[in-house]
Protein backbone atom coordinates (compact mmCIF):
# COMPACT_ATOMS: atom_id res chain seq x y z
CA UNK A 1 0.00 0.00 0.00
CA UNK A 2 1.12 3.45 -0.82
CA UNK A 3 -0.69 6.29 1.47
CA UNK A 4 -0.68 9.75 0.41
CA UNK A 5 -2.58 13.63 1.09
CA UNK A 6 -2.96 15.48 -1.82
CA UNK A 7 -3.17 19.11 -1.79
CA UNK A 8 -6.74 19.63 -1.23
CA UNK A 9 -6.98 17.55 1.59
CA UNK A 10 -7.83 14.07 -0.48
CA UNK A 11 -6.35 10.94 2.22
CA UNK A 12 -5.71 8.01 0.19
CA UNK A 13 -4.40 4.62 -0.37
CA UNK A 14 -3.46 2.59 -3.16
CA UNK A 15 -2.17 -0.20 -4.21
CA UNK A 16 1.40 -0.70 -4.67
CA UNK A 17 1.62 -3.10 -7.53
CA UNK A 18 -0.86 -1.42 -9.98
CA UNK A 19 -2.07 2.24 -8.49
CA UNK A 20 -5.29 0.91 -7.83
CA UNK A 21 -7.16 2.77 -5.34
CA UNK A 22 -8.29 1.02 -2.04
CA UNK A 23 -10.03 3.77 0.05
CA UNK A 24 -10.17 7.85 0.06
CA UNK A 25 -11.68 10.32 2.59
CA UNK A 26 -11.69 13.99 1.87
CA UNK A 27 -10.27 15.27 5.56
CA UNK A 28 -11.84 19.24 4.67
CA UNK A 29 -15.15 17.33 4.78
CA UNK A 30 -14.98 14.68 7.62
CA UNK A 31 -12.92 16.85 10.22
CA UNK A 32 -13.47 20.44 9.25
CA UNK A 33 -9.64 20.26 8.32
CA UNK A 34 -8.61 24.26 6.89
CA UNK A 35 -6.88 23.60 4.06
CA UNK A 36 -3.72 25.39 4.53
CA UNK A 37 -2.50 28.42 2.23
CA UNK A 38 -0.36 26.77 -0.14
CA UNK A 39 -2.44 23.35 0.66
CA UNK A 40 -1.89 20.15 2.32
CA UNK A 41 1.88 18.72 2.05
CA UNK A 42 2.32 16.84 5.49
CA UNK A 43 3.38 13.37 4.96
CA UNK A 44 1.22 10.69 6.35
CA UNK A 45 2.93 8.23 8.89
CA UNK A 46 2.19 4.63 9.39
CA UNK A 47 2.48 3.42 13.19
CA UNK A 48 1.16 -0.49 13.43
CA UNK A 49 -2.08 -0.50 11.94
CA UNK A 50 -2.36 3.69 12.40
CA UNK A 51 -2.14 5.99 9.54
CA UNK A 52 -1.29 9.35 11.42
CA UNK A 53 -1.91 12.54 9.47
CA UNK A 54 -1.50 16.20 10.90
CA UNK A 55 -5.29 17.28 9.43
CA UNK A 56 -5.94 20.77 11.20
CA UNK A 57 -8.81 20.64 12.35
CA UNK A 58 -10.46 22.68 15.02
CA UNK A 59 -12.47 21.35 18.03
CA UNK A 60 -9.96 18.06 18.98
CA UNK A 61 -9.61 17.88 15.34
CA UNK A 62 -6.04 18.71 14.56
CA UNK A 63 -4.55 15.22 14.39
CA UNK A 64 -6.29 12.19 13.30
CA UNK A 65 -5.29 8.44 13.60
CA UNK A 66 -7.04 6.51 10.52
CA UNK A 67 -7.33 2.74 10.01
CA UNK A 68 -4.67 2.08 7.60
CA UNK A 69 -7.03 -0.72 5.48
CA UNK A 70 -10.18 1.05 5.47
CA UNK A 71 -9.77 4.61 5.97
CA UNK A 72 -12.24 4.39 8.77
CA UNK A 73 -11.53 7.39 12.05
CA UNK A 74 -10.00 5.94 14.76
CA UNK A 75 -9.54 8.63 16.81
CA UNK A 76 -8.33 12.81 16.50
CA UNK A 77 -7.07 15.16 19.28
CA UNK A 78 -6.12 18.83 19.15
CA UNK A 79 -6.52 22.38 17.71
CA UNK A 80 -4.45 23.61 15.82
CA UNK A 81 -3.71 24.77 12.02
CA UNK A 82 -1.78 22.52 10.27
CA UNK A 83 1.41 24.41 8.68
CA UNK A 84 4.20 22.51 6.74
CA UNK A 85 5.55 19.85 8.98
CA UNK A 86 5.21 15.67 8.75
CA UNK A 87 4.82 13.94 11.98
CA UNK A 88 8.05 11.87 12.52
CA UNK A 89 8.50 8.18 14.55
CA UNK A 90 11.14 7.82 17.15
CA UNK A 91 12.19 5.88 19.97
CA UNK A 92 12.24 7.58 22.78
CA UNK A 93 13.33 6.19 26.18
CA UNK A 94 12.63 2.72 24.79
CA UNK A 95 9.45 3.46 23.37
CA UNK A 96 8.08 4.43 20.14
CA UNK A 97 6.56 7.30 19.88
Amino acid sequence: MVYGLGPKGQLFAVKLDDGSEVWTVQIEEALGAKIPRYGFTTAPQVAGDVLFVQTGGDEGRAYAGFDKRTGKLLWSTGDAVVAYQSPVLATLAGELQ
